[in-house]
């Protein structure tokens, strides 16, 4: 991904790799359009594969407990919703 402020830019080869897992970042410009994919991304994942976005969020946990000064701060995974019944 090139970056310049704001703005950013995926390569041919990034948008493949990107794709391959359902994220659609050939026409993503700037960092906010980006996120903006990302939870849509995250969204659709926690309907149809919770437990990928679970373990996604383990993940993050984990990687977040090992950076000095971050523990704190859990990261904001979507709110799955109960499609039991």
């Amino acid at each position: 991904m090139l970056t310049s402020g704001r703005r950013v830019r995926f390569t041919t080869d990034e948008i493949k790799r990107h794709a391959r897992i359902g994220l659609e970042v050939g026409d993503v410009r700037t960092v906010e359009e980006f996120a903006r994919e990302v939870e849509r991304w995250a969204l659709v994942m926690s309907e149809v594969r919770p437990d990928v976005v679970l373990k996604l969020e383990q993940m993050l946990r984990e990687s977040k407990s090992e950076e000095p000064g971050k523990a704190d701060s859990a990261p904001h995974a979507p709110a799955l919703r109960d499609t039991s019944g």
